[in-house]
């Protein structure tokens, strides 16, 4: 139920996107729970900075278990660059080294060369100031793109802000379309065409809308209309572009965008007036106004008074959801107050005689909350109390205008300190980098909240200390953002260079992705992605502002000219093809050869020469001609139409679109700077034991003829792999099977018999191993022809394998429980696990689950330590499932050894190849320490996730390519960091999917593959007469079956996407054959399925209807149930965590004499419901079988007609449900679903297995007027993990009713 189907919540550990509003009906759903850590030890310290020992009037209020976030924490003797008064409270070191660089190339044409004539292009932007100026800069790229004449943009002057501001009033509009002219033609109004005035073509597009999403969306439409007008244009625009106009971007905001003058000239004066005042003074952009806290749902101890103000602010969004504010404060998504952010400057050294510029609105509390900052700073000011009230006249009435004056005195300050994460802060933090890296400090809020509230319980050296490190990489210093993280307009990497030796020669982003780094100078940073982002930035998406900023305020209300319309998504769709299933060809959204027609000259198709690996001496020219131009080629479509390889693959050149995708991680990760050292070509040596590859950065040895992974050479350390365990234990492929009629698995080491190599040059080497299978070993050995293959490639900091299984036809049958790839690395420098952001730890032993060091619980995998080698950790469980994660989520994980600092990485590039869709749970890494890369496994599902092969069929699947990453600190810096550059590398291979280098014909390429686009509606009358957007829907394609049937599919493959907003899709890179293309929508009961299979998805586009009445048939409205989550027990009965061991046993503690009853309008779903139906353990260690009770009154009932209950199961574990209404001592249930499911969900701290749905036929005659009960009975009672967890109930009336 993660994620919870109907729901959408956060149910399962690893990151995901926030919760989505239920439908108003009666949703039953588990709630989010979140994961032990292990906490630091207290300090033992006590005494505070007296200022620390305030209260601010919002304070949070310490709880009993010491809130904030708990961390695995390493000491640091030095603080690295966090500046301290003597080296550079007010600027960095190294900011001379840097400057913007946003020329453009010599292939970006002039605009007067592009510009089409008849085409022409509006927006309206949405928000404040710094919203509007986000939306002005896209605007610019945007007609860039659309080779159109951009119409100077009109202001938000309807929303919150209220500000009848226009362009020119606050923006030199002269100088904006001079300075602009030679990239973009822009005009100050629409001409007219004729002697008559057109009228706009209105339409919206999706945020963070691709270059090719706009040819694809927009451009057809301004073909046709000539002049398009897109409204609420904000963050329209994707993250990551081709580099000329990343750089254009750079121009615009940092040259082409200035105030008028007497806004200028107003700015000047304050800046002027606080450098009188002293030497260096400090901006804070203090972001506290009630709107925004309300906007954000976070809370600051203000009690009822702040509740009932701050909520009915809030009602002002009709969309927000609701929010836990303990847990936003807890993970950084709330503002600091002001008295935060003043012992933050306090610890990192600024004296309480600096001058401070407070840049902000209406303050929460006023004076009151002001208070503890004045104490700690008394010298704060504004731009009302150092100017005349005369002086502000001219803009006081102006929103806007006055937000631009306190931009100006940011911008113009020595230090810039932000308390929030909003537009403002990141526009200005960009600018600051782009403009010299002025110290520019955004508080690490969700480090500094513990911190904060725990700081009585240290000294102030001690808390000061702490601070200063969890500023680390948050003080505006060059290189402490990657490229690509962040908002661009935050981090314009793109768009800043690095001075060497005093020479300023600017190297391109392109060169530096291929290595390609000479002696004078180098870019900033390496970038992560060159050409164009994929239609939706999934995976690697750049998450919306958390904090808002100008948005707080934003209306959805447009200044619409009567009877115009607007589009929302799709200029070439009608209303009438939302309601059909059609499928059509699509021009040109996911085209995958290099033949792309094009009559507007917006294409460029690349030659096959160009794409070519070359030398690194002569690759500099090809990227440099690959990446520059005003042409756009998707970067995942630059394929040619030459094969990739033929059989004779030794006279056979590779041709990729991206041969080395991993180059940069090594750079990043292990050399001085970003400096790429110079690898040697691949080699291969081959011994009769041994096949060893290397290229430079490490070594790779192989058993020969097994392909076991026998050593890793890397980074000095002669094998990374566990040297004290035999060499066919260390990296291994393995599999469980069973012959027909057996139920136990046997589990086998794949080890080859044949060994050769596939492919060899400098550039890339694969070789394989195969095991054929042989009839004489019937019964003995699994009947397949297994090929394993790895691969290195030049400059790459690890390596590839992946594996074909073949079942061939005339061959027995076997069923196949488990295939995956196992590394077990030295247990004596890898101690620290990470899988997720929020999932890291220093891991036990793999001596403390053996007695008398561990202790085994209920299981053999549980174990309780309790005398391990690392004391901290006594008293804990260690168990592998707890670290289990959904396939969705499980792109990479892995192990760091802190000496020397290595990280050894598991990174899965595609699901395609996993089975159980996008919910499906698998283990990750464990102790050992051992890491995993799960093919196909019946965790969290039981034996329907086991394929069964029958006698003859014929099967094969490519198993992979997953990637072994290696990387190092050069630097000295914290270790753990590695899990940031082990993320960036993981999205690099996720944007280099499908692999061009892997060279089995059976793994197909791009040119091979096809994509699928759409839209999908859902239809309830009994919630809307319109269709409804499917947002956040899961669609995906899978093997054809029943609806539903896709999270027990376990032979084929799948391709899954997340739809938008409006409900569009986007899933591109299937390979060939026959699919049913499959949905669901969180908040909305049951599964959809098209009634079409898909075969030659070359370009296909299907606008799609989900009808729910169809999917699930409503009777009538629904009855007396409200919509409740059922198991957020956890939030105040029980830890709130739920992969952690033993929460089954709660029940009894819970409830020891009687089962749980719920009455409808009565009972809190946070205290009255358990999250799983278990057994109850009874004194004598036997287990009694429960009945839970729901109570509900109905006003009325018809007892000739038929009602309906819809029980949807998000786990059952050799569990079964009984159904009873009115009358629990029934001999026969009114409904039994009959033993059902194996998933063991509650045993391994699942919070869901596999869905099950049940319709359930109630006659009227078995309900009373009045108070009615249904009984929910699970009889079975031989097990503890015997039980169900319940994903949704509703109660339907009859029909009609």
């Amino acid at each position: 139920m993660a994620q919870h189907r109907r729901r959408g919540g956060a149910h399962n550990a690893c990151p995901r996107p926030a919760a989505l509003p239920a439908a108003a009906l009666l949703l039953f759903v588990l709630a989010a729970v979140a994961l032990l850590y292990v906490s630091p030890p207290p300090l033992s310290d006590h005494p505070a900075l007296a200022s620390s020992r305030r209260r601010s009037p919002h304070a949070v209020v310490l709880n009993s278990s010491g809130g904030g976030e708990s961390t695995v924490e390493t000491e640091h003797n030095e603080i690295s660059r966090v500046p301290r008064e003597a080296d550079g409270l007010w600027g960095s070191k190294f900011a001379s080294k840097f400057y913007g660089c946003s020329n453009s190339s010599s292939k970006f044409l002039g605009s007067s060369v592009i510009t089409q004539p008849d085409r022409y292009l509006m927006i309206v932007t949405s928000g404040g100031l710094n919203q509007q100026r986000t939306g002005i800069i896209d605007a610019v790229v945007a007609a860039r793109i659309l080779n159109a004449t951009l119409v100077v943009p009109k202001l938000d002057q309807t929303s919150f802000w209220k500000d009848a501001s226009n362009f020119s009033e606050i923006f030199d509009v002269d100088w904006f379309i001079s300075d602009l002219s030679k990239d973009v033609k822009i005009v100050k109004e629409l001409p007219e065409i004729g002697g008559k005035l057109r009228t706009p073509h209105r339409m919206r597009v999706p945020r963070k809308c691709t270059q090719r999403c706009y040819l694809n969306r927009v451009l057809p439409a301004l073909l046709k209309k000539h002049v398009v007008r897109l409204t609420k244009f904000d963050y329209r625009l994707a993250n990551r572009l081709d580099t000329d106009l990343q750089k254009l971007r750079c121009r615009v905001n940092y040259h082409g965008l200035r105030f008028t003058g007497p806004i200028e000239e107003m700015g000047g004066k304050l800046i002027q007036r606080m450098r009188d005042r002293s030497k260096h003074f400090i901006a804070l952009h203090l972001r506290f106004e009630p709107d925004m806290l309300a906007f954000s749902g976070c809370y600051y101890g203000g009690g009822d008074k702040e509740r009932k103000e701050l909520g009915a602010i809030r009602k002002r969004w009709k969309t927000l959801h609701a929010t836990n504010p303990e847990k936003g404060r807890r993970q950084g998504r709330c503002p600091l107050t002001p008295e935060e952010v003043g012992l933050m400057l306090r610890a990192l050294g600024y004296r309480n005689d600096v001058h401070i510029y407070v840049a902000s609105g209406e303050i929460y509390g006023g004076a009151r909350t002001l208070a503890p900052l004045k104490a700690l700073f008394p010298n704060l000011h504004t731009k009302e109390t150092i100017s005349r009230k005369e002086e502000l006249a001219p803009f006081s009435k102006y929103s806007s205008r006055m937000a631009a004056l306190d931009f100006i005195v940011c911008d113009g300050s020595d230090a810039f300190v932000t308390n929030n994460n909003g537009n403002m802060a990141k526009i200005l933090a960009g600018r600051r980098r782009y403009f010299g890296h002025k110290r520019t400090i955004r508080p690490n809020a969700k480090r500094l909240y513990s911190l904060i509230l725990n700081r009585r319980n240290m000294s102030w050296d001690s808390f000061s200390s702490r601070v200063r490190l969890v500023q680390k990489g948050f003080m505006g210093e060059p290189k402490e953002l990657r490229p690509g993280r962040g908002e661009f307009h935050e981090n314009p990497s793109t768009c800043i260079c690095e001075k060497i030796d005093g020479k300023t020669a600017i190297k391109s982003n392109a060169q530096i992705e291929q290595g390609l780094i000479n002696d004078t100078e180098r870019g900033i940073a390496i970038q992560i992605e060159q050409g164009l982002s994929n239609d939706t930035d999934r995976g690697i998406a750049i998450s919306e502002p958390t904090v808002p900023d100008e948005e707080a305020g934003e209306s959805e209300a447009e200044e619409d000219a009567p009877g115009e319309k607007e589009e929302t998504v799709d200029p070439e769709a009608d209303d009438d093809a939302l309601l059909s299933a059609s499928l059509e060809k699509l021009p040109d959204v996911c085209k995958t050869h290099t033949s792309l027609k094009s009559s507007n000259k917006l294409y460029q198709v690349v030659k096959p020469e160009a794409l070519i690996p070359l030398p690194r001496s002569s690759r500099q020219q090809t990227a440099s001609a690959r990446t520059q131009g005003p042409s756009v080629v998707p970067s995942n479509h630059q394929e040619v139409s030459t094969p990739l390889l033929s059989s004779s693959l030794a006279s056979t050149q590779l041709h990729c679109k991206k041969l080395l995708p991993c180059c940069m991680g090594h750079s990043s990760a292990t050399s001085p700077a970003g400096v790429v050292d110079a690898p040697t070509g691949v080699k291969v040596k081959v011994s009769d034991r041994y096949v060893e590859i290397k290229n430079g950065i490490f070594e790779l040895t192989l058993s020969n003829p097994d392909g076991i992974v026998t050593g890793v050479r890397y980074n000095g350390v002669d094998n990374l792999m566990e040297i004290l365990i035999k060499e066919d234990n260390r990296g291994y492929w393995d599999l469980v099977w069973n012959p027909p009629g057996e139920r136990t698995g046997k589990f086998d080491v794949i080890k080859g018999t044949e060994f050769r190599i596939i492919y060899q040059d400098e550039n890339q080497a694969e070789v394989s191993f195969v095991r054929r299978w042989d009839p004489s070993l019937e019964g003995k050995a699994v009947p397949l022809n297994i090929d394993k293959r790895f691969i290195v490639l030049r400059g790459c900091s690890g390596f590839y394998t992946y594996g074909i299984y073949e079942h061939q036809d005339g061959w027995p049958g076997f069923g196949l429980g488990e295939t995956r790839v196992a590394f077990k690395l030295r247990k004596d420098k890898f101690h620290y696990m990470a899988l997720a952001d929020n999932r890291q730890r220093i891991m036990p032993m793999p001596e403390d689950r053996v007695p008398p060091r561990g202790q085994q619980l209920a299981y053999p995998e549980a174990f309780l330590l309790v005398d391990p080698v690392n004391p901290d950790l006594r008293g804990e469980v260690d168990d592998k499932y707890q670290y289990s994660c959904e396939d969705q989520y499980n792109n990479v994980h892995g192990w760091i050894s802190f000496d020397p600092p290595i990280g050894f990485w598991q990174i899965t590039p595609s699901d395609e190849f996993r089975t159980g869709g996008p919910l499906k749970q698998n283990l990750t890494s464990h102790v050992g320490p051992t890491m995993l890369a799960m093919f196909l496994s019946a965790h969290y599902a039981g034996d329907d996730l086991s394929p069964k092969f029958m006698n003859g069929e014929y099967w094969k699947k490519v198993h992979g390519p997953v990637f072994m990453y290696l990387n190092s600190s050069w630097d000295g810096s914290d270790p753990t960091l590695l899990w940031e550059d082990a993320k960036v590398q993981m999205m690099i291979e996720k944007e280099s999917w499908p692999y061009c280098f892997a060279l089995s014909e059976d793994f197909q390429k791009t040119e091979q593959r096809g994509c699928i686009s759409g839209r999908l509606l859902v239809r309830d009358r009994y919630l809307d007469d319109a269709d409804l957007y499917a947002t956040a829907a899961y669609v995906g394609l899978a093997l054809p079956g029943d609806a539903g049937s896709w999270q027990r599919e376990c032979k084929g493959y799948q391709f899954w996407c997340r739809a938008d907003d409006d409900g569009s899709f986007y899933i591109r890179n299937i390979v060939a054959g026959d699919y049913n293309l499959y949905a669901w929508v969180p908040g909305f009961i049951g599964d959809y399925k098209l009634d079409a299979t898909l075969t030659e998805m070359t370009s296909i586009w299907v606008t799609l209807c989900m009808n729910h009445q169809e999917t699930v048939p409503r009777c009538g409205r629904s009855e007396c149930l409200t919509d409740l989550p059922l198991n957020s027990t956890f939030l105040t009965l029980i830890p709130t965590i739920f992969r952690q061991y033993g929460l089954w046993e709660r029940y009894a503690e819970l409830y020891p004499d009687s089962d749980l009853v719920y009455t409808i309008g009565q009972s809190d779903y946070t205290t009255d419901w358990f999250y799983a139906q278990v057994n109850r353990r009874t004194d004598q260690n036997t287990y009694q079988p429960t009945t839970w009770q729901i109570k509900f009154n109905l006003d009325s009932v018809n007892p000739n007609s038929n009602y309906k209950f819809r029980v949807a199961l998000a786990s059952s574990a050799n569990a079964e449900l009984q159904v009873r209404f009115n009358d629990p001592d029934r001999s026969a249930p009114h409904f039994t679903s009959g033993l059902i499911g194996r998933d063991n969900a509650i045993a391994r701290h699942g919070i869901h297995g596999l869905y099950w749905l049940f319709n359930i036929d109630v006659s009227g005659s078995w309900l009373f007027q009045g108070m009615n009960t249904i009984y929910l009975k699970q009889p079975r009672n031989q097990s503890p993990f015997q039980g169900l967890m319940y994903d949704y109930l509703r109660m339907e009336g009859p029909s009609g009713s």
